[in-house]
């Protein structure tokens, strides 16, 4: 059996890539905030229903003894590495961000190390830009395509552009406008004339999933490759909650060095896996305000 390390696996989406894992085939060793499945509810779900393939441990991958320790005992076919500091306040400019990308690297040799061959690891739409986060992101798929130029193993950089979704953390846009208009609260945001390509999390997940289980290789953008405006998202969430009067665009200010439109290239993803994301803007956003509902209700 396909034997995967997962890491960030109860993470935003980690935690949605273990349904469609699962039906793939793999035994998930996952790295979870809990080793406790009763605290991490839903995979203890996927485990009881998947016969209990998922193994869940905590381990602190910057501590790179424990990483490699973790590894030697597993001894994964497969990575599918996602976690990283992501913390919506000072991601961009923590310097956690340096010790990330030392991880990783370290993540990548261990793996290798003890028998590994096939490896996904996150990028970011942000790449090539000045924030530290962007700088350590870019610098870590810098060094993977070289080590990666003599290596006997495969991997694939998936850069990753806009999720949204369930489990989101509440302070990210569009959960943010969602559970304010649902509690009745005023919301204020810039003029919203940023673009962006936004992708329900379930679709990148899959996609993720899709290319772990094939033998392509290289840089694939996991995106809709559909741009849009900030204020037409935030608008539509507004109208879809009647609340449209509670919104007030253009009553902060851009973030200094703001870029104002991010839109990625999904050719490769529908060329090599004909592949499409099963959700529209619409369909996930629909998902999204019924679950952030039912979450306020609890």
């Amino acid at each position: 059996m396909k034997k995967i390390l997962l890491t960030g696996a109860s993470g935003f989406i980690g935690m949605h890539t273990i349904p469609f894992l699962l039906e793939s085939n793999y035994e998930i060793h996952a790295i979870t905030q809990n080793t406790d499945l009763n605290k991490d509810k839903e995979i203890q779900n996927y485990n009881n229903i998947y016969n209990n393939r998922i193994k869940c441990y905590k381990c602190n991958l910057l501590d790179l003894k424990e990483q490699e320790n973790l590894i030697c005992k597993i001894k994964p076919t497969h990575l599918l590495h996602l976690a990283w500091y992501t913390n919506p306040s000072d991601y961009l400019t923590s310097l956690k961000n340096i010790k990330w990308f030392k991880a990783s690297l370290n993540l990548l040799h261990k793996f290798e190390l003890y028998g590994g061959y096939r490896a996904v690891f996150a990028g970011t739409c942000i790449e090539n830009t000045e924030s530290p986060y962007a700088i350590c992101k870019t610098n870590l798929r810098d060094s993977l395509n070289i080590i990666y130029e003599n290596s006997y193993s495969s991997y694939v950089w998936g850069r990753i552009f806009y999720p949204y979704g369930i489990y989101e953390n509440i302070k990210r846009l569009i959960p943010y406008t969602i559970t304010s208009l649902l509690q009745n609260k005023e919301t204020f945001f810039t003029k919203g004339e940023q673009i962006r390509d936004f992708m329900y999390v379930k679709d990148i997940s899959n996609a993720f999933v899709k290319i772990l289980d094939s033998n392509v290789e290289g840089e694939i953008d996991i995106s809709s490759g559909e741009s849009i405006k900030l204020s037409n998202v935030i608008e539509l969430i507004g109208k879809k909650l009647d609340k449209l009067h509670l919104i007030h665009l253009g009553k902060m200010k851009y973030r200094e060095n703001e870029i104002m439109e991010i839109k990625g290239c999904p050719e490769r993803l529908k060329k090599e896996f004909e592949w499409s994301p099963e959700y529209s803007l619409n369909k996930g956003l629909d998902e999204t305000i019924k679950w952030w509902r039912s979450e306020l209700q609890k």
